[in-house]
């Protein structure tokens, strides 16, 4: 992607011949009917062009996340919401302030040693971080035994996480923000379902 400038490709051809390539070498009987697909469309830019992958700024794949937090002021619009000090962020949404039906919504920005719960918020996404690691590395198949395997104490951490994440979700499903494969939200819906 680097040697290409990706997302600002020049060379159309050269670009679609590496992808091609790499997914020839991985899928080399077309018998991954998504992969097949997407090297067929490829096959179908190569002469045509990829407008979208043009006229952008070499390397730079995210110019800034302010969507993000803008997402999340405006899936809770009656909520108030607390962000860390993210300063460019923080201009970025004082310039183009989150609106819902011509009201300024409720967010303002703190430093987490000033704030109790935003320390928390800090506790909760570290521990999130660690279980998506663990859900990234164990395989589907393996992820019952690896939960069976777990030492008594481990056990009950995992049971209150997993109470908790029900719970918000039974609040509102809009908790569970995020993009993830089908094999990573089946190993979710498992961990959620799992008989500690």
């Amino acid at each position: 992607m680097i040697e290409v400038n990706y997302p600002n490709i020049r060379d159309v051809k050269r670009f679609v011949e590496e992808i091609i390539s790499k997914i020839e070498e991985i899928n080399p009987y077309g018998e991954d009917f998504i992969l097949e697909y997407l090297r067929q469309i490829l096959e179908s830019a190569r002469n045509k062009g990829l407008p979208l992958l043009q006229d952008n700024v070499d390397g730079e794949l995210i110019d800034n996340f302010s969507l993000i937090y803008a997402q999340s002021i405006w899936n809770f619009p009656k909520a108030t919401h607390l962000f860390y000090h993210e300063f460019e962020i923080e201009k970025i949404l004082q310039d183009n302030s989150v609106e819902f039906d011509g009201t300024k919504l409720d967010y303002d920005w703190e430093d987490s040693k000033n704030n109790k719960l935003l320390q928390l918020s800090d506790l909760v996404v570290g521990i999130l971080r660690y279980w998506t690691a663990f859900l990234n590395e164990t395989p589907l198949d393996e992820l019952n035994g690896r939960l069976k395997s777990l030492s008594n104490e481990q056990r009950i951490g995992l049971k209150k996480l997993q109470t908790v994440m029900i719970d918000s979700l039974n609040v509102n499903s809009a908790f569970k923000i995020g993009v993830a494969s089908n094999n990573f939200e089946l190993k979710v819906l498992f961990f959620l379902g799992y008989d500690f």
